[in-house]
């Protein structure tokens, strides 16, 4: 590798200030993003009071095939960073 070339891929490394801000930014939107899909979601569910129970019925069946073809993936624990 020539000095040139070196010196580039150094430069190219962001500082440790640099990595934290990302990081940090990185964190923010994805709260953000999971904000907005409770919400999105509480919108959603305000309807079922109101539905018909053949559609009740058939949410639930849905749900109960999720929830057994995702067991692992809803009993694994939440992290915060």
């Amino acid at each position: 590798m020539t000095e040139l070339a070196g010196s580039a891929l150094v430069a190219s490394v962001p500082a440790a200030a640099d990595t934290r801000a990302a990081l940090e930014a990185f964190w923010a939107r994805a709260e953000l993003g999971k904000l907005k899909a409770r919400f999105a979601v509480s919108r959603e569910m305000e309807v079922l009071p109101r539905l018909p129970i053949d559609a009740l019925r058939s949410i639930t069946l849905q749900y109960r095939y999720f929830t057994q073809a995702f067991v692992t993936d809803l009993a694994k624990p939440q992290i915060s960073p």
